[in-house]
This record gives C-alpha cells, structure tokens and sequence, in this order.
C-alpha cells in the first residue's frame, strides 16, 4: 500500500490533533491554541509554528521510555516489553480515547496470569495452587489497579457534566486528565518494576 500506508498507520500520529476532550493531558493544549488561532488568524503561523513543535516534542518521552523498555525487557519476556510499550504509547499520547485500553487489557491479562515468582526468604510470599507470588507487589498492582479506575471514574464525571449537562469545567477536566496520566505513570512503573524483580 506504499506511502498512503505509512501516512494513516504511523505518520498521522505525528500531526494528529484532537481539540475535542479526550484522557489526554494534551487535550487542553490544543483546545487553547485551537481558540487562539481563530480568534487572532493574524498569529497563526506563530501559533502553527509552536503547535508543531510542541506535536513533535510529545513524542520525544515515549521514544526515550520505549528505548528503556526495549533494553530492559524485550531478551527476557516479549510480552511484558510489548505490554509496557503499549502502555507508554496509550498514556503519553496526544490523543487518548476508550478504545486504547483494549489495547492494554489485550496484553495485560496474559502477562499477569504469567506473573509469579520464585520462593525466596527476603520477600514476603504468598502460595495459591501451587503458585508462589510476591505479596507487597499483588497489593501494589490491587492499589494501582483500583487507583486506575478511580481516576477513570474521577475523569468521566467531569466528562459527563461537560457533555450532557453544558458546565464549562474544561479546566476541572484537563486536571482529571493529569491525575489520570499520574496514575497511568504509576501503573507502568507497578508493571515494570515488578516484572523486572520477577
């Protein structure tokens, strides 16, 4: 499919710009800079010429995370890297929709249900079927988990009084959407951290 491929799947991420609220922390950026560009035109290329470097500058987080992530993980479980990958693409970027976390919860189960480790006397276990698991890191992933979903919920609240009943708390959103990255940030670390003490 040559170039129209590569422009649809890959290069549109890069120029993407969704001004409508989304669990993004980018959203409200762009909704901003949306305003500013039809309010004053005579400042677009100014404003095009910021907003384009601030697109590209988003990315420069998740290639950094993916480069750490590639390194640590990919020779000792694919899975796990192309987890923690999925999860940094999702959390750091510019548009963020309910859809993405299919994503994750496609590769987060296996992993999971993989996760256990070996009986040592420095950590404190815990044995179910046979199976010894780490138990300081099954409460950290219960916490970010439910601190996940509680974000989440946080999130759609102020989404809701947006949408359906006209309140203007786009402010009130954009900080639901940075505690959601927060939380999302600490999610990946839960996940990294103790996959990488597995």
């Amino acid at each position: 499919y040559g170039f129209e491929y590569l422009q649809q799947s890959i290069f549109f991420h890069f120029i993407r710009a969704d001004h409508r609220h989304n669990f993004s922390i980018h959203f409200y950026w762009i909704y901003l800079t949306k305003i500013i560009q039809f309010a004053s035109p005579s400042h677009g290329w100014n404003h095009i010429l910021i907003s384009g470097c601030i697109k590209v500058g988003v990315f420069i987080p998740q290639l950094v995370l993916y480069g750490l992530i590639i390194v640590t993980f990919a020779e000792e479980s694919l899975e796990v890297c192309l987890l923690l990958q999925t999860m940094i693409f999702v959390t750091y970027n510019k548009v963020i929709t309910a859809q993405y976390f299919s994503w994750i919860f496609t590769l987060l189960f296996p992993v999971l249900a993989d996760y256990h480790t070996t009986t040592t006397t420095s950590l404190s276990t815990t044995s179910l079927n046979g199976i010894t698991y780490n138990t300081p890191m099954i409460w950290w992933i219960i916490f970010s988990a439910l601190a996940w979903v509680i974000a989440l919920t946080v999130w759609l609240s102020q989404a809701y009084l947006l949408e359906f009943c006209g309140v203007n708390n786009f402010y009130l959103l954009w900080q639901s959407s940075v505690a959601f990255h927060l939380v999302s940030v600490v999610c990946i670390g839960v996940v990294a951290y103790g996959m990488a003490s597995h």
